[in-house]
């Protein structure tokens, strides 16, 4: 007689799980509270779900327990995420950063293909349905649902963490393992926007700019990287601020002074920098600010020469060599305080989760419960950006 295993959330983590056991012996049961499967999927990479990526390495996940997410790296590699979406009729390309995605380049494909193929294998899925919570009693769990009990004989749980809460990912999961004996790591945003009060945002709302950012805590730099920052009324966005906040936000936990110094031309060396702007003001017939908006956004040109408390309405051509260095250091250490982040409703990803020292890494089984699995984001693993 078959078994009957219950998975719970049907995200990306769910979906492979149920694409993977063997259905000649085992009923599965896949119960998702949305009405619609995977909805983060579908809003992953752009819309074009971000599958792997050619250059997978540990060194791009994060746990209290590396050697776990080792193991599970080890046990389900690249090549073999590659063959199971060809298998599905679903061919990857490699694009910028060796991110991979589908062909079609639609997340929503993927999604269709794999609730395609999870039904082809005989799973039974449980739409717009929600856990409350799960028992055991003797060698059965009991799953109380909003529509009733259900019973099975092993239970997986795969239901995220607390990332875009807006699609239904609350924590729940936290609470179920708890519930059963687990231990939580405490859990924090990331891959999310970051707060500041500087009293120039509002003025800069809006403006994108390639640069080269640094993390300093306590006066210290602790990271730099390059790429997008985006100038937002709440603070700081765009994909370098994304790829720096799990940092950022672990210094602010440890209530340190916090701050991102933007350099905001990252490819010239000072000296180059300030022989630029001696070359452009020196025949120019403009003011400082019209003439600095030659070379950069004319909202961070405004900006820059009022943090440095110049007259806006000199003309360029009159500007001395010093007040060309006071300019060029604040175009390449433009500092913001960062005050917070906009938290997990806006977040990519959750830090922390279920405690994997109590978790088997080869199979994923509770060292605590017997018959009780976990999977994906709702254990204590994060990975970066694509």
């Amino acid at each position: 007689m078959k078994k009957d295993i219950v998975i719970i959330g049907a995200g990306a983590s769910g979906l492979i799980c149920a694409s993977h056991i063997d259905t000649n012996k085992y009923n599965i049961i896949l119960i998702e509270k949305n009405q619609k499967l995977a909805r983060k999927i579908l809003i992953s990479g752009n819309g074009k779900c971000n599958i792997t990526n050619e250059n997978i390495s540990i060194k791009n996940y994060h746990s209290s327990n590396i050697e776990f997410a080792k193991n599970i790296l080890n046990r389900f590699t690249k090549d073999q995420t590659i063959k199971f979406f060809e298998k599905l009729g679903l061919p990857l390309y490699v694009g910028k950063d060796g991110q991979m995605f589908p062909m079609s380049n639609q997340a929503s494909t993927v999604v269709e293909y794999l609730e395609n193929y999870v039904k082809s294998l005989g799973v039974k899925i449980r739409y717009e349905c929600s856990v409350e919570n799960i028992n055991k009693q003797n060698d059965k769990f009991i799953i109380k649902t909003d529509s009733g009990d259900v019973q099975a004989d092993k239970v997986i749980i795969s239901t995220g963490g607390k990332s875009m809460q807006k699609l239904g990912t609350i924590g729940d999961g936290y609470n179920f393992a708890k519930s059963l004996g687990h231990t939580i790591i405490d859990t924090k945003p990331a891959l999310v926007q970051l707060t500041s009060d500087s009293k120039y945002l509002k003025k800069l709302s809006g403006v994108k700019h390639y640069s080269n950012i640094t993390l300093i805590s306590n006066n210290e730099k602790l990271k730099s990287l390059s790429g997008d920052v985006l100038f937002a009324n709440y603070g700081l966005s765009g994909l370098s601020i994304l790829d720096i906040s799990r940092d950022t936000i672990e210094e602010l936990s440890n209530y340190a002074y916090v701050q991102i110094s933007i350099d905001l031309f990252k490819d010239y060396s000072n000296d180059k920098l300030k022989a630029l702007l001696a070359k452009c003001f020196k025949t120019s017939v403009n003011d400082i600010v019209t003439a600095l908006g030659g070379v950069i956004n004319k909202k961070l040109a405004s900006v820059i020469i009022e943090e440095l408390k110049m007259d806006s309405t000199k003309q360029a051509s009159l500007v001395n060599t010093k007040e060309i260095n006071k300019i060029v250091y604040l175009l390449k250490n433009f500092k913001f305080d960062i005050t917070g982040d906009k938290g997990f409703d806006t977040a990519e990803v959750t830090t922390g989760g279920v405690n994997v020292d109590e978790i088997d890494s080869k199979t994923l089984e509770s060292k605590i419960v017997k018959d009780l699995y976990f999977c994906g984001e709702v254990l204590d693993v994060d990975g970066d950006r694509g």
